[in-house]
């Protein structure tokens, strides 16, 4: 799985558009690996516990870099819930109500970036730190910002970088446009949210698109621009059965199977049970509901006595 670190687990998460949140649950999964997280089960599985360090990349290079020199591994004080979040997004008058998109970018200071739902991540590297280029890492997940976002040269060069070095990349959702932006899925098998394929074989047509199945793994080399494993998965929580099914192969064994087992992820199987015209008719469907009630508000259940 890498060609730099047989003992542990390296990886970046790329994030210089913000992500969806549960896009980023698969890195958990990753997470769930190491040996401060096994510590907490029976001693045989916690001695199998790996070294896991994780980056998350929040700047393209272009932007400004608050700490260009801090290259050490994250500790406790580092982590998301200890960053300061900046007084716009805790004062009253937006925490009633919903930010626009614009406005919400400009409450992201330096080392925060944007996820859905309202929250935030510290990411505190660039797309050129050190600790994140070629030959550093394990890993490259690419969680998926805004379905259209056109990624920044830097940003692009880094994911073409990656992919024919050789570092396996996880690609999840809407992610697949930065991927296929970096060129790096042309030639390959790639899945996607159902959805999105027939514009995404428009607009990548070098690409193999695959809307039969939740995740695809493709081990194909495209001669110097991709070396390496790419995983590709559809909308949102295929990408935790994509990780689930990643960690089952590269790490077999009881470590593996108890992290799925304890996330209760990776049953759902490879393939869709539901054909693609089955899924549009239920969108119809849902579609035509929605139009049905106008602008009437939706009953709030746990309100009514």
């Amino acid at each position: 799985m890498s060609k730099s670190s047989p003992s542990g687990l390296r990886i970046a998460v790329l994030l210089t558009f913000g992500a969806q949140m549960l896009d980023m649950a698969g890195i958990d999964l990753l997470g769930m690996l190491s040996k401060e997280y096994m510590e907490n089960l029976p001693g045989p599985l916690s001695a199998l516990g790996l070294d896991v360090q994780i980056y998350y990349i929040g700047k393209d290079g272009n932007q400004a870099f608050s700490d260009t020199s801090k290259e050490q591994p994250h500790t406790e004080a580092d982590s998301p819930n200890s960053a300061t979040i900046p007084a716009e997004v805790t004062d009253s008058t937006t925490a009633s109500r919903p930010v626009p998109q614009q406005e919400r970018a400009e409450q992201i200071n330096n080392n925060l970036r944007g996820l859905t739902a309202q929250a935030y991540i510290k990411a505190e590297y660039s797309v050129t730190s050190p600790s994140v280029q070629p030959g550093q890492l394990d890993i490259v997940m690419i969680p998926g910002p805004p379905p259209g976002q056109q990624q920044s040269k830097q940003t692009l060069d880094f994911v073409r970088r990656h992919g024919k070095y050789g570092t396996t990349i996880l690609v999840v959702c809407t992610g697949c446009y930065v991927a296929a932006q970096a060129g790096i899925l042309d030639g390959r098998k790639a899945s996607a949210p159902r959805a999105l394929v027939p514009q995404l074989r428009k607009e990548f047509s070098l690409v193999k698109w695959d809307d039969q199945r939740r995740f695809v793994k493709d081990s194909s080399t495209v001669s110097g621009q991709s070396e390496g494993e790419l995983w590709t998965s559809g909308g949102i929580c295929n990408g935790l059965e994509m990780v689930a099914a990643f960690i089952k192969e590269k790490i077999p064994g009881p470590m593996s199977e108890a992290v799925c087992a304890m996330a209760d992820v990776g049953d759902k199987g490879e393939y869709y049970n539901s054909s693609v015209g089955v899924d549009n008719a239920w969108w119809l469907g849902q579609i035509l509901r929605a139009l049905f009630l106008g602008k009437r508000s939706p009953q709030l259940k746990w309100r009514e006595n």
